[in-house]
């Protein structure tokens, strides 16, 4: 589990969206990990609870917010 920091890409960016890469700071880690609680790491987004409209009017929507880390 991890909790945004920071968007990057903009001095003043408020929101990421799917593909943005994004700062987090490590919340909850598995024990024996490469990564360890309170680290900051950069992750990229993969979904968001906000819908995505594509250009055929198709509507893409997920449960919950999730990213990768990098």
């Amino acid at each position: 589990r991890v909790m945004c920091i920071k968007a990057l890409g903009g001095s003043k960016r408020k929101y990421a969206s799917v593909g943005d890469i994004i700062v987090v700071s490590i919340k909850e880690a598995i024990p024996r990990g490469r990564v360890k609680k309170g680290d900051v790491m950069k992750a990229v987004v993969v979904r968001t609870a906000k819908d995505i409209r594509r250009p055929d009017g198709s509507v893409i929507r997920f449960d919950k917010n999730a990213a990768v880390l990098v």
